[in-house]
């Protein structure tokens, strides 16, 4: 039982850091796309 809570434990914490990392690359990038699509 505490081998799985402990890997849990350490991946769990990852993934939010993760999406917001994406999220903040796609908000950042946004003005770019928005810029090309534009011409």
């Amino acid at each position: 039982m505490p081998a799985p809570d402990r890997g849990r434990g350490v991946i769990e914490p990852m993934l939010p850091a993760l999406l917001r990392g994406v999220i903040f690359i796609s908000v950042l990038a946004a003005p770019f796309v928005a810029a090309l699509l534009a011409g």
